[in-house]
């Protein structure tokens, strides 16, 4: 795993996320597009990719899948997917590009609340920018187990999502 500092992606993902929420907003125009991941909070080091959060009532979600590939995103084959939560992936961008469609009001929102935590509070920042650092020759396997610790611990402090929550995705994703 590589990590990049802020100044050397994050202008970049921004411009791209600007761009592909219209896209997105023109073809899904019920969704709430927001800026997650990394790339979204101030200051984070990251992998330098793109992560946006598409959320939809629980009824459109099936109808919205495949307007969301039209967009040139694909279903991604290695990642956790449900009714509620259906990843996405797209390449061919200036930076690679992922997107979760998730069903507002579910457990998946746990990704703009935890954006929404670290972008108040420097020091979990911090201890988040060091713990990607830490993980730079770990593989993506390993350095998900521990990142999803550290956001257990983040969100389970503010009590946003149920602990048993953390079980599941952890096992998962």
């Amino acid at each position: 795993m590589k990590f990049l500092p802020p100044r050397k992606y994050q202008p970049a993902a921004n411009r791209l996320f600007d761009e592909l929420k219209i896209k997105i907003e023109k073809a899904v125009p019920y969704a709430r597009v927001e800026h997650i991941g990394s790339s979204s909070i101030a200051g984070a080091v990251s992998k330098g990719d793109l992560d946006i959060y598409a959320g939809v009532e629980a009824a459109r979600m099936k109808e919205t899948i495949p307007l969301i590939e039209a967009l040139g995103f694909k279903i991604k084959s290695d990642s956790c997917r449900i009714a509620e939560l259906c990843p996405f992936e797209a390449r061919g961008h200036t930076i690679d590009v992922g997107l979760q469609l998730v069903t507002r009001g579910s457990r998946f929102e746990f990704f703009l609340k935890f954006r929404d935590i670290m972008n108040s509070n420097k020091k979990l920042r911090d201890e988040y920018n060091l713990l990607k650092r830490d993980s730079a020759g770990l593989n993506q396997e390993d350095y998900r187990k521990i990142k999803s610790v550290f956001i257990e611990r983040v969100l389970s402090c503010c009590k946003f999502i149920e602990m048993s929550w953390f079980a599941f995705f952890r096992n998962v994703m």
